[in-house]
């Protein structure tokens, strides 16, 4: 490996406008015939371009640290949808991608579960959703904001809450309701889990970062051996 990931979450995250339509179109031999096939099954541009990139960007960032062709990487998932590598040879690398509007990420660390969520801040937000699926506490603290701060504040809990779930593997298997967050002024948030989750709430650091205006994002990563890794940003260049 390039870099040691045993203490780090090295995240990758890229920006849809700095891919030009020769970059994009590089990322595309990239991928293997099924994910091709994917790929054109979306009706919509701007969500085939996500997947594109997000598969680009994995792939590419899976072979800065293993001496892989990033062609040669094959996933699968598991129950709930979590991809994961089947081959090659990992070295116990784990790695979770998110997608939204103008942006896509990449998490990597090595031997510790990890998930991330990016969000795109200017999305239209159904604060009922909060009413309906976040718990209590998480609906008071909404509740509580000035209003035009609730978007904010809203988008602040959901991306949390989708690196939580996304980093255990069980995505909506777990309910929202389930575990909840405090978000205490100038301090990191704080997760607590319900017993029902069969989880320990020590046993999770989060980090938050907002992009320029547009974007907000979440990462979940897992304590090990008693420590946290640190979480370090770097923006993505596509180099085919």
């Amino acid at each position: 490996m390039s870099t040691p990931l045993r203490d780090a979450v090295q995240l990758w995250y890229l920006h849809e406008h700095d891919v030009d339509d020769v970059q994009a179109a590089a990322y595309l031999d990239l991928l293997t015939a099924d994910e091709v096939e994917r790929y054109h099954r979306f009706r919509c541009e701007s969500a085939q371009r996500q997947f594109l990139l997000a598969r680009g960007l994995l792939r590419s960032t899976l072979s800065r640290y293993v001496p892989v062709d990033p062609q040669a990487w094959r996933f699968a998932t598991n129950g709930h949808g979590k991809p994961f590598v089947v081959a090659p040879q990992t070295y116990g690398l784990q790695f979770n991608v998110s997608h939204t509007r103008g942006m896509v990420c990449c998490a990597i660390t090595q031997d510790r579960d990890v998930g991330v969520d990016v969000e795109w801040l200017d999305r239209r937000v159904n604060l009922g959703i909060a009413d309906r699926y976040f718990a209590p506490s998480e609906v008071d603290q909404l509740r509580r904001a000035p209003q035009e701060e609730q978007q904010r504040v809203f988008l602040r809990f959901w991306t949390l809450k989708e690196s939580y779930i996304k980093a255990r593997g069980l995505g909506l298997a777990i309910p929202l309701s389930d575990f909840w967050f405090d978000l205490p002024e100038n301090h990191p948030p704080s997760v607590t889990v319900a017993a029902s989750q069969n989880d320990r709430s020590d046993r999770w650091q989060f980090f938050e970062q907002e992009f320029t205006s547009k974007h907000r994002l979440a990462v979940a990563v897992e304590e090990r051996h008693g420590r946290f890794p640190e979480v370090m940003c770097h923006r993505a260049e596509v180099c085919i």
